[in-house]
C-alpha cells in the first residue's frame, strides 16, 4: 500500500474512532434526546373563561370574561386539551387573590396580572415541561 494511501486510512479511522466516542460520550452525559430536535410548539386556545375582577382593596368589581392560549407541544395536544377543566378550575381559584382590576376606577384589568395568573395555573396543572408561554387573546367585562 502506498504511503499516502495508508495515511489517509488511519486519518479516517482516527475521526470514526474520535466520532464515535464523543457521540458515546455524549449519550451518557447528557442523554439520549441531546441530538435530537426540540418538539414542535403550538399554542393552543383554552377557551372563554371568567374571572371574577377584584380591586387592589379586596373588593369584587365584577367579572371579567377572557380568551387565553397556552404553548404547548403538539405532541401533546390531546393529553393537554382533555385537562382542559382542571386548568378553568384552577384559574378560578386563584384569581380571588390576585388583584386583576386596574387602578382607573377598577374596570381596567390588568392583562399582565391575567396573564401571570393563568400561566401560573397552567404551570400547576400541566408541569413546566408542557406550557411555555401564555398570551391573552381577548378580554372584556360581563
Amino acid at each position: 500500500m502506498p504511503p499516502f494511501a495508508r495515511r489517509l486510512l488511519v486519518l479516517l479511522c482516527g475521526i470514526a474512532v474520535g466520532s464515535l466516542s464523543a457521540l458515546e460520550v455524549s449519550h451518557l452525559v447528557g442523554g439520549d434526546n441531546m441530538f435530537a430536535a426540540a418538539p414542535r410548539r403550538e399554542f393552543m386556545p383554552i377557551g372563554t373563561l371568567t374571572a371574577p375582577l377584584v380591586g387592589s382593596d379586596g373588593h369584587l368589581l365584577g367579572y371579567l370574561s377572557f380568551d387565553a392560549q397556552i404553548e404547548v407541544p403538539v405532541r401533546r395536544e390531546r393529553e393537554i386539551r382533555s385537562g382542559l377543566p382542571l386548568l378553568a378550575d384552577a384559574v378560578n381559584r386563584t384569581s380571588f387573590a390576585a388583584p386583576i382590576a386596574g387602578p382607573a376606577e377598577g374596570y381596567v384589568p390588568q392583562l399582565q396580572v391575567l396573564r401571570e395568573l393563568v400561566h401560573a395555573a397552567a404551570l400547576k396543572t400541566y408541569g413546566a415541561d408542557a406550557v411555555s408561554r401564555t398570551v391573552i387573546t381577548r378580554a372584556n367585562l360581563t
